[in-house]
């Protein structure tokens, strides 16, 4: 196996509805095809968004949208290797196919972060994400343009395989399992407190679900819980298909709250988290607040 396709995608909004794509193809260490365009989101732009990638209404107009891509889309991924820089990409990219009714694109998907976090152990000290490893390997590119991250993502991979001396096929094999939930549990069954918890200062408890899981548009926050906690939880609700944020928003679904001791926290029997959330109810959002054993029964009951 010495073939791969790299993807990556902006996106125009929190909601994650695609803006631009690219993806090239990797064969023997080259880049041999590459594809990228706008695309028009038929959804409004967020100023953050824009102040990323720099992309817009304007820039977009006129542009293909996802159905009319999706074939094209399919061609260049199907039955391949599709590789990503965090799982982001595959998720936008499968709810985009989701909310267009179109059928879902059958390919193995590797994720570069976890290939790299496994490669150089000192990627949680040193940065994770594609400018810092990219800048850390001499690698230039534009960041935030779709293709130039997707070539970007195939020279990471490319690096760990030489570097790790394990092939492609066998990283596949090794990245199936999450990564946080193994090593995190791993570390504190060890006892190694003080390294597991310099380990959690590098790793962001936000995360993207699995769009395959059954929980796949859940935007789940945790409240409440000692940090190693939080982690392993946001690893387990991710496994099931829930984006993981750090405070609850106009996005959160679920709230999870753990057990609070109010002796711990001066006296205050709610967090900012869980009145926040009560706020957000009142008003009208749909936030369901859950306990720790309702949140367990949750995922018990979307593996079996």
């Amino acid at each position: 196996m010495n073939s791969f396709v790299t993807i990556d995608v902006e996106t125009a909004n929190s909601k994650r509805s695609i803006c631009q794509i690219g993806i090239a193809k990797f064969v023997n260490g080259k880049v041999v095809e590459e594809w990228s365009s706008l695309i028009d989101p038929e959804t409004d732009f967020g100023r953050k968004q824009i102040a990323i990638h720099g992309i817009n209404k304007e820039l977009v107009y006129g542009m293909p949208k996802i159905p009319e891509v999706a074939e094209h889309i399919r061609h260049l991924l199907e039955s391949e290797v599709a590789v990503c820089h965090t799982f982001f990409d595959y998720s936008v990219l499968f709810n985009s196919f989701k909310l267009y009714g179109l059928k879902q694109i059958s390919t193995t998907w590797l994720n570069t972060e976890e290939v790299a976090k496994k490669t150089w152990k000192d990627t949680e000290i040193k940065g994770s994400n594609l400018s810092d490893l990219c800048s850390r390997f001499g690698y230039e590119y534009k960041a935030h343009d779709a293709l130039e991250d997707a070539k970007a993502a195939g020279f990471i991979l490319l690096t760990a395989i030489n570097e790790s001396k394990i092939n492609l096929e066998s990283w596949i094999k090794n990245n199936k399992k999450p990564r946080s939930t193994e090593d995190m549990s791993s570390e504190k069954s060890k006892g190694n407190k003080s390294h597991y918890k310099s380990v959690l200062n590098g790793i962001s408890l936000k995360r993207f679900g699995n769009p395959a899981g059954h929980l796949t548009g859940e935007v789940i926050v945790f409240t409440d819980y000692p940090d190693d906690e939080k982690h392993i939880n946001a690893a387990l609700a991710a496994a099931v298909g829930c984006d993981v944020d750090k405070g609850v928003t106009k996005r959160t679904t679920i709230l999870v709250q753990g057990d609070r001791d109010s002796s711990k926290f001066n006296g205050v029997e709610q967090s900012a988290n869980r009145k926040r959330a009560e706020d957000y109810k009142l008003k009208g959002q749909n936030i369901n607040i859950i306990h720790d054993h309702e949140f367990r029964n949750l995922i018990k009951i979307n593996h079996e």
